[in-house]
């Protein structure tokens, strides 16, 4: 029989030690970090749309403007992160919670839809660094009219005694011819 001096019991007494120790490290981390908390909520986080993703007005002409509205929530009332994307055209701001959405040209004879999608996500924090925060993801589509997009002038012609310039519509153009002091002085539209 051993003694409670042994070597051996003292190792076992050293390694339950630093067993201890180690385990409480990675508790206190866990507690500093943001793993546990006293807030029940936070073991069930979500981030979820309660409202929308839609369109206002739900029919566009080409180029026309779209007010994309989305109204998500937090569980832990953090700040929301939006993202918006779409199979076509442009957004003013695609990280912002409402932006306006701006119709591409639709060169057939029929009217064609959009998919346009937002992904509402927060800020990670604690473990969600490392395995993502919760995301909400929604969509909704736009159609646009047929038609083609008005589109601003393409066509200038510079010459000593005359401008052409092509205006929006097409076989519309300005004649100007040039005076001394630069100003149009026989304007004509034809």
């Amino acid at each position: 029989m051993k003694s409670p001096s042994s070597p051996s019991r003292a190792s076992d007494v050293s390694r339950l030690h630093t067993a201890s120790t180690a385990l409480l490290v990675l508790v206190a981390a866990a507690l500093i970090f943001g793993v546990f908390s006293a807030s029940p909520a936070s073991a069930a986080h979500t981030t979820r749309i309660v409202a929308g993703p839609a369109g206002v007005p739900a029919t566009v002409d080409p180029g026309g403007k779209v007010q994309c509205t989305v109204q998500a929530v937090d569980s832990e009332t953090r700040d929301m992160k939006y993202k918006w994307e779409a199979t076509g055209g442009t957004f003013n701001d695609a990280t912002a919670n409402n932006p306006i959405w701006t119709a591409p040209a639709n060169a057939t004879d029929e009217a064609v839809t959009f998919t346009i999608k937002v992904s509402v996500t927060t800020a990670a924090k604690g473990l969600e660094s490392i395995l993502g925060a919760p995301v909400a993801t929604g969509e909704f589509v736009q159609t646009v009219n047929p038609g083609v997009a008005a589109a601003a002038p393409v066509d200038l012609q510079v010459q000593p005694d005359w401008i052409v310039l092509s205006l929006d519509q097409a076989n519309d153009f300005m004649l100007m011819e040039p005076a001394a002091d630069r100003q149009c002085v026989a304007c004509a539209v034809v």
